[in-house]
């Protein structure tokens, strides 16, 4: 049985694409963009998942971070996956605070077969070269602004402007 998987970032050249939030509620405003992503995204709900919520409220601010994912396919074999992830403060008095989101997407096409390995590739190369290399660049295509558009939603909706491309915030996490 062979496998193969391809893997293609949507935004390439910054890797992470995001934006960064300071004013009330940012808790209630992060839960309403997880909330819209099922709608915006036009996937069920077993196509978004909030993965991690970590609270500290053992001091003032109370900080938490949270990561988020959605899988939408596009064929049989490809799919496009959003991360996201939010690392946020809020003061315990006020309910003011501040949070940073970075998206990451991609697009991952995964063909496996019950024939053996070379004959497989074989197959993989000549369906690729007479079909899915067009339809990978449109996927692609689609995967990034379905990303930028989903951002600019965002922050159209709730009013965020700064976009922030830090990698070593994203390692942090």
């Amino acid at each position: 049985m062979a496998k193969i998987t391809i893997i293609d970032d949507c935004v390439p050249f910054t890797k992470t694409i995001g934006f960064s939030y300071s004013g009330p509620e940012p808790l209630s405003i992060s839960k309403k963009m997880w909330e819209d992503m099922k709608t915006f995204f036009q996937v069920s709900t077993s196509g978004v998942a909030n993965t991690q919520l970590n609270w500290d409220d053992s001091g003032d601010p109370i900080t938490y971070f949270e990561r988020w994912w959605m899988k939408k396919a596009f064929s049989g074999f490809t799919r496009m996956q959003l991360k996201i992830k939010c690392l946020g403060s809020k003061k315990k008095t006020t309910d003011v605070g501040k949070f940073s989101v970075t998206m990451s997407s991609a697009i991952e096409t995964t063909y496996e077969s019950r024939l053996p390995g070379p004959i497989a590739r074989l197959l993989w190369e000549i369906y690729s070269y007479l079909f899915y290399n067009r339809m990978r660049q449109r996927y692609l295509k689609q995967c990034t602004d379905l990303t930028v558009g989903y951002m600019e939603y965002v922050q159209k909706k709730f009013g965020l402007k700064t976009v922030v491309e830090d990698r070593e915030y994203i390692n942090a996490a």
